[in-house]
């Protein structure tokens, strides 16, 4: 059981390392019986993303390799079950997580090695209500659907969606107040 919770934990920190050299902020890890989560914000793009789900395999790789090494110095008789967990389990485990399915770190790892089949989104132009004046600013502005990401996690797709759906919300909101500012009367004849 150790074993199994060791090989968790690294696969979520390698995941965090990676997080890290990008510069973004590791949200929070959790351990639970299915295997593992880590959370993360910051600027995200596909290719990110991809290099941070390789993160955990290659920290799973990293374990089962010294695990190898250790086997041939000292014998696996006296730590059989360990060492099954930390080379067959192990071996298992990153087979299951480069499974290219929503959920699973191989839907966004292949993307890196294979490209994404997607076509990027085109760029869509927000809809400026007919009484903007065509000099306002904020009536030309162009957002792309990367942009405002700011919190993604690599097992949980519906929680990835749930956040990009609360900031488009208070974006909006946003809007709304200062479009409402622009519209009331100031009281002079």
């Amino acid at each position: 059981m150790l074993g199994y919770i060791a090989l968790i934990l690294a696969h979520e920190l390698g995941h965090a390392s990676l997080v890290k050299a990008f510069r973004f902020n590791v949200e929070g890890i959790v351990l639970h019986g299915l295997g593992g989560e880590c959370s993360y914000s910051g600027p995200v793009t596909q290719q990110k993303r991809s290099i941070i789900a390789w993160g955990g395999v290659a920290a799973q790789t990293a374990v089962l390799a010294a695990t190898l090494v250790i086997g041939l110095v000292i014998p696996p008789e006296g730590w059989s079950e360990l060492y099954t967990t930390l080379t067959r389990t192990n071996a298992l485990l990153i087979a299951i997580n480069l499974i290219p399915i929503p959920g699973f770190d191989g839907y966004h790892a292949w993307k890196l090695v294979f490209g994404s089949r997607k076509r990027p989104a085109p760029a869509k132009r927000v809809h400026t209500p007919p009484n903007r004046a065509a000099d306002d600013v904020s009536a030309n502005v162009l957002r792309f659907p990367s942009e405002r990401v700011s919190r993604t996690t690599t097992g949980d797709p519906g929680e990835a969606l749930r956040d990009v759906n609360a900031q488009i919300l208070e974006i909006t909101e946003k809007v709304n107040r200062e479009s409402s500012k622009k519209k009331r009367p100031t009281g002079e004849p």
